[in-house]
């Protein structure tokens, strides 16, 4: 998910917001909140232990926002962005002879 590729928020409920994390920590939060279907661009993911005595790992990525917040969310949250696909197909040279 690294390298700058853009994802979009999904929640349950549209109404919804997600706090951003400053650190991976459940304790430390930002000042920035995502709302649902927002895009945002991917800066570091990382996998951590979900807690003490847990052999359970989770995903997390940091994120930024097109207003600047940052901050660590669960990966769980995000999903490819329909605009970073379709430029990854416009990339792509074509399969077949579009001159017949």
């Amino acid at each position: 998910m690294a390298g700058s590729s853009v994802m979009v928020v999904k929640l349950h409920d549209a109404d919804e917001s997600l706090a951003l994390r400053s650190e991976i920590d459940p304790e430390r939060w930002s000042k920035g909140v995502l709302r649902h279907n927002e895009e945002v661009t991917v800066l570091d993911t990382a996998r951590v232990p979900a807690g003490e005595g847990s052999s359970e790992l989770l995903d997390f990525v940091r994120v930024r926002s097109f207003e600047g917040a940052e901050g660590w969310v669960k990966a769980k949250f995000l999903q490819p962005a329909v605009s970073a696909m379709v430029v990854r197909c416009r990339d792509a040279p074509p399969r077949f002879d579009e001159s017949k």
